[in-house]
């Protein structure tokens, strides 16, 4: 754990719908552009619960996630410079079962854990959540949890460059 570090939590709900469900996390308290404070994310875990569905036999489901520095209308990818982390959790169900049989979760970008950390210096972060399905029941009510560590600190001319190159 890095020193001085702290956690931030988000929650984002998503019900019966293939479209992008997106939260805000506030971090107005931490990120003060005037006085050049800035956060560092030293870590990301996201929690994926048992969905609430009945699927139908040989379905494969999908819900994935995304941590981003900008809102949108899809979920965040490494190829969008708004991107900090992601996850995928995949859910199958058997011949003839009335039951997700496996449920396997991943981490889609790696690290998840940043040995440097990664800098942020915008007001907001976006949870951005998707379900899917291949059969015949939508995951329904997905609760798709984050949990970010992370510390404030002052901005320097390392720092400001590191986010100029990362372009925020």
């Amino acid at each position: 754990m890095a020193k001085d570090s702290f956690f931030v939590r988000g929650l984002n709900q998503v019900f019966t719908s293939s479209a992008v469900g997106q939260v805000e996390i506030d971090l107005g308290a931490f990120v003060n552009a005037s006085d050049g404070t800035i956060v560092r994310i030293h870590n990301v875990a996201f929690q994926f619960p048992n969905p609430d569905v009945t699927p139908a036999a040989s379905q494969t489901d999908w819900t994935r996630v995304a941590l981003s520095t900008q809102s949108g209308s899809t979920v965040a990818d490494m190829a969008d410079k708004s991107y900090i982390a992601g996850a995928i959790c995949l859910y199958s169900s058997g011949d003839g079962a009335n039951e997700y049989t496996t449920i396997t979760d991943r981490v889609d970008a790696s690290p998840d854990i940043f040995t440097n950390g990664y800098l942020v210096a915008v007001d907001s972060l976006y949870l951005q959540v998707q379900n899917t399905n291949s059969g015949t029941a939508l995951i329904a009510a997905t609760d798709v949890s984050c949990l970010i560590e992370m510390s404030v600190e002052k901005m320097t001319k390392g720092s400001a460059m590191a986010l100029a190159l990362s372009q925020q």
